[in-house]
This record gives structure tokens, C-alpha cells and sequence, in this order.
């Protein structure tokens, strides 16, 4: 995968610990009742959709459990800089 070579090399060149991010078990405590900090999620431009900024583990997560979520999401918005 190319595009994962680069962000791979550049962690480990910092020495920090490199950890995949499961869904599955997030996705388990969700279905536990678990509360997550909320989504941040930013405007794609004027008049333009939502983009995950930060939380798409979290999001894959929910889509999992989907069936034990809770009406309504927590979430933050705010327009993209440019």
C-alpha cells in the first residue's frame, strides 16, 4: 500500500508506539452503553456536505452497533479553513 508507507515510516522515525485502531472493540462497548467524546465534523465548503474530521474509528464503531445507538449523536461542526 503506498500511500501507508509514508505516515508508517514517519511514526516510526518518532519512536512512538504504533497501534491499529479496531473497530470491533469500540463496537463492543457501544453495545455496552459506552460514551464516546462527540464527532468532529467540518463543512466541505458554502453550501457543501459534512466530512469526518475526527472520530471515523468512532464512527465505524457506531455503524457496527448501529441497532443500540442512541437517537441522537453528540457531534461538533464547524466550516473548513482554508
Amino acid at each position: 500500500m503506498p500511500g501507508l508507507t509514508r505516515p508508517i515510516a514517519g511514526a516510526t522515525s518518532t519512536n512512538l508506539p504504533i497501534t491499529p485502531i479496531t473497530p470491533v472493540i469500540p463496537a463492543r462497548a457501544v453495545v455496552g452503553g459506552a460514551r464516546f467524546p462527540p464527532l468532529i465534523l467540518v463543512t466541505t465548503g458554502p453550501g457543501g456536505g459534512l466530512v469526518v474530521l475526527e472520530g471515523h474509528a468512532r464512527l465505524t464503531a457506531f455503524m457496527l452497533a448501529r441497532d443500540r445507538l442512541p437517537p441522537e449523536l453528540e457531534v461538533l461542526t464547524g466550516p473548513r479553513r482554508r
